[in-house]
């Protein structure tokens, strides 16, 4: 059998996984064990209508991505431009937050950098939940820490995109199970006037993320000084 061009492309993580499990225990090559793991999968649809049905959704997907960063850039804009005007006396925040498994254990960072280049880093175990809590819970504790060093001015940095939005009142239809978290987040904010919120790409955001991932490095992290979140000297 051939796989169609988008095989590999449209076949979810779960079912590669299968795929490669029946690789091994049938012999076959690896593009026939995914076709019969889809297959099996698109039932009597047929592979061809099930992979069709991803593509659309993908480019979907891909299309409401793009709306979105190019929102966000349009609002950033302004943003970036203050910040060239009074980069002297702002702090840096970046935050991150992952759970593993989605939902599952949850690990939280941050990173605040002064405006002499002084940094606080912080990575903590947070309990059981999902990644979006996990990343409302990581905002909090940096809000939480800048508070409490009297930041004046700050601009913090997250990769998430349903949390941002969030706090920001931007999302159209805000998750009730958020809520709490929501409200604690924008309380923090009001005590800050001047903090800003801004959206960045994950590969932006690597030393919070690094933070979430490895937290017997935090002092390695918070050492070094890379000129910023993804970006080498």
């Amino acid at each position: 059998m051939s796989a169609p061009p988008t095989l590999f492309d449209l076949a979810y993580k779960k079912e590669r996984v299968s795929a490669r499990l029946l690789q091994m225990r049938e012999a076959l090559s690896e593009e026939q064990a995914l076709t019969i793991i889809l297959e099996s999968q698109a039932g009597q649809r047929g592979l061809e209508t099930m992979l069709k049905e991803r593509q659309r959704e993908k480019d979907r997907t891909a299309q409401r991505q793009g709306y979105r960063a190019a929102q966000q850039l349009k609002h950033d804009r302004p943003l970036r431009d203050a910040l060239a005007d009074s980069a002297s006396d702002c702090w840096l925040g970046w935050f991150d937050g992952s759970a593993s498994p989605n939902p599952g254990r949850m690990q939280i960072g941050f990173l605040l950098r002064s405006p002499q280049g002084e940094e606080t880093a912080q990575s903590l175990p947070a309990g059981q939940g999902d990644s979006s809590a996990a990343e409302y819970l990581a905002l909090h504790a940096l809000l939480e820490t800048a508070i409490r060093l009297d930041v004046q001015k700050l601009v913090i940095h997250g990769d998430s995109q349903v949390v941002i939005d969030d706090v920001l009142a931007r999302s159209q239809r805000p998750a009730a199970a958020l809520e709490t978290l929501r409200r604690h987040a924008q309380s923090l904010m009001a005590q800050l006037p001047e903090a800003q919120l801004m959206w960045v790409p994950r590969h932006r955001n690597t030393r919070a993320d690094a933070l979430t991932r490895h937290k017997n490095d935090i002092d390695n992290i918070a050492a070094s000084r890379l000129a910023g979140p993804g970006e080498t000297q």
